[in-house]
């Protein structure tokens, strides 16, 4: 398997604890990962085109953040993107500062988070400062990344919140608002917090009969072009679904050795879409309901059947 990118999730921790967060993040999550491992899964990788690195808030550990792009781009990854909730931005200057530091490090595509579920928590100011700091300094690409719930065009609360917060900041012909392979400013995935706190406000069904769908920039179940890697060494296909540990293996053989239909778990969500863990379940107790799509179903299932698989892990994923 030849990949075309890593996906690494620095920390865990966030100064937020959004209702829609996949990984459940929240500001006492602990772990982050090395420069030194970070730099062993790059080697370990093959030859990647992109990184993305995000959590969590990556900010938090800002000089770790700094060293894991730099050894990026001294390895001749060019595309390397990093994700940020802009609760740093407290002021024009310093936010400057830090934003030119990641540039020069090789940093080519920034991402400010701004919907409903980011400014609960963080002042839309540091989102319009952050912005300023960016158009300044010449990034290649600034997105801004707006999650809706549901479809966006739906009028509930969350979503009439997030069209005006982008409407407040202003002019957004130099910003990327929607990158559609990248799921930016598309609906949100109903797995993680999102399913426990979100769920309620959309419409279900009895259970979803399609198959399991990766997030874009992952690719397909049989032959993913990317992994995420956590700072635990988990390798993931999404959140709470691991496909081994990095930090137990080498990654190359992690990578090489991948086979869906070996991995119990996935192989029946594989054959069978996530419906294939329901049986399992209800003899194990699981009381079927209703459900907004694959991805809830999965994430509720997996939820349930966690101790019985060690590929469903880590902890913090199913954590609420």
């Amino acid at each position: 398997m030849e990949l075309q990118g890593l996906d690494l999730l620095l920390t865990y921790k966030c100064v937020s604890a959004c209702e829609h967060c996949l990984y459940c993040a929240h500001p006492q999550a602990e772990g982050v990962m090395t420069p030194e491992d970070a730099r062993t899964y790059l080697e370990q990788a093959g030859s990647i085109r992109w990184i993305s690195i995000h959590g969590g808030e990556p900010f938090l550990y800002f000089d770790t953040l700094i060293k894991v792009v730099e050894t990026a781009k001294r390895m001749g990854i060019d595309d390397i993107w990093v994700m940020t909730n802009c609760y740093w931005a407290k002021s024009i200057e310093p936010a400057k500062k830090r934003l030119t530091t990641l540039k020069k490090a090789g940093c080519s595509h920034i991402w400010f988070s701004a919907d409903a579920f980011h400014q609960a928590f963080i002042p839309l100011e540091r989102v319009k400062t952050a912005l300023e700091a960016a158009r300044g300094l010449d990034f290649p690409s600034i997105i801004l990344n707006s999650l809706f719930l549901g479809d966006e065009r739906d009028d509930n609360t969350y979503n009439i919140q997030t069209r005006k917060i982008i409407a407040e900041l202003g002019n957004m012909k130099d910003v990327i608002t929607k990158w559609e392979p990248f799921s930016i400013g598309v609906s949100l995935s109903v797995v993680g917090r999102a399913a426990e706190h979100l769920a309620c406000y959309l419409e279900k069904k009895e259970v979803p009969q399609g198959h399991c769908v990766l997030p874009p920039y992952l690719g397909n179940l049989e032959s993913p072009d990317a992994f995420e890697i956590d700072p635990f060494g988990w390798v993931l296909l999404c959140p709470g679904m691991s496909i081994g540990n990095a930090q137990k293996e080498l990654l190359s053989d992690i990578i090489e050795g991948y086979d869906p239909s070996t991995i119990p778990v996935l192989n029946k969500v594989r054959e069978e879409g996530p419906k294939g863990l329901l049986k399992e379940a209800v003899a194990k107790g699981y009381t079927p309901g209703n459900y907004v799509n694959e991805c809830h179903l999965c994430y509720d299932l997996r939820k349930y059947l966690r101790k019985d698989y060690l590929n469903l892990a880590p902890e913090i994923c199913y954590s609420i």
